[in-house]
């Protein structure tokens, strides 16, 4: 695969590409189609151009109304909470993400691509709703906004309240399947914002995600993380997965019902 991309791509680009594909994992080619890596270079590429840009970010849409989705792809200097960030976001502007991939390369970019349900847009081709997207996660990844703030003013409206109607969340961990990451894996109902309040809980705990398989089915989702603590350890012992399970569990059980007020004595 690293072959023929660098053989598709036009002379003028050719060394740039293969200084990319250079950077990637293996497992970046098995998870990513052929078709779309090209366009990941061009993305890294901008990311460049940007410079002094505080942070720079390169951001680009594609429309698939056939198979209704969109897909957001995001590239940007990592940082702990960079996924849980751009996902927080998308949440914030009412996208449903249906799936997700996250590479990081060997100089520190990450380039994370999102999967957005046309059920949750208005129209995906808005360019004026595309265009406030990429102001806002300038604002956040800069640090002059809070995704947490933006997650909080969406909170309670629409899609974003209501989570599916399947049973109650569950997570399992596993620390045998893969010789170098624990593997976290979470079964939920599917609502907008599910991806951020997952990952956003993983950053607090200071857990860095280096892989993530996002699925949908229906109205059910499972989301799987491949995950190591902020030493690039296994999250290893029964006390530590507790922690880490109860906080997932605590994130996406539903607000307590609001009990309703007593009637005023009359005057």
């Amino acid at each position: 695969i690293r072959a023929r991309v660098i053989a598709a791509a036009p002379a003028a680009r050719r060394e740039r590409v293969h200084a990319f594909v250079a950077t990637l994992a293996d497992a970046y080619f098995l998870n990513t189609p052929e078709d779309l890596i090209a366009g990941d270079a061009e993305l890294r590429e901008r990311l460049d151009e940007e410079g002094a840009g505080q942070p720079p970010i390169a951001m680009h849409v594609s429309h698939h109304p056939e198979r209704d989705f969109s897909e957001v792809s995001i590239c940007g200097r990592d940082r702990p909470g960079f996924f849980a960030m751009c996902s927080g976001v998308l949440a914030a502007s009412g996208m449903n993400i249906l799936s997700a991939r996250i590479t990081t390369t060997s100089d520190g970019v990450a380039l994370d691509a999102f999967r957005i349900s046309h059920e949750s847009l208005d129209a995906e081709e808005d360019e004026a709703r595309w265009e406030l997207l990429d102001r806002t996660m300038r604002r956040v990844l800069a640090g002059e906004d809070q995704v947490e703030n933006l997650v909080a003013r969406r909170r309670g409206s629409g899609r974003y309240a209501r989570a599916g109607k399947g049973g109650p969340a569950a997570v399992q961990i596993h620390n045998e399947d893969s010789t170098r990451h624990t593997v976290i894996e979470v079964y939920a109902s599917d609502r907008v914002g599910l991806l951020f309040l997952i990952t956003s809980t993983l950053a607090h705990l200071g857990i860095e995600i280096h892989v993530a398989k996002i699925t949908t089915l229906v109205d059910q989702v499972l989301d799987i993380f491949y995950v190591t603590d902020g030493d690039g350890r296994k999250i290893e012992g029964a006390a530590a997965e507790d922690r880490v399970r109860a906080a997932i569990l605590e994130a996406l059980a539903p607000p307590p019902a609001v009990p309703p007020s007593a009637p005023q004595a009359a005057v």
